[in-house]
């Protein structure tokens, strides 16, 4: 797929898509555990393990 804006630095061509995906995850991930910190966890980690159990049962099904 070719991007249509770059940014060429030397012989380097970074796509302006690239960097704004790298830039909002890394900004989304450092907002997660800013927050994650401030406020206590409400799920028991038993509680956890089952949501796990659920989600992995839920993957495997789905997948076919």
């Amino acid at each position: 797929m070719v991007y249509p804006v770059q940014l060429t630095f030397g012989q380097l061509h970074l796509p302006v898509h690239l960097l704004c995906e790298v830039l909002a995850y890394s900004l989304g991930y450092r907002l997660y555990t800013a927050l994650r910190a401030r406020t206590p966890d409400r799920i028991s980690d038993h509680g956890r393990q089952w949501i796990f159990v659920g989600a992995a049962a839920g993957a495997l099904l789905g997948s076919r």
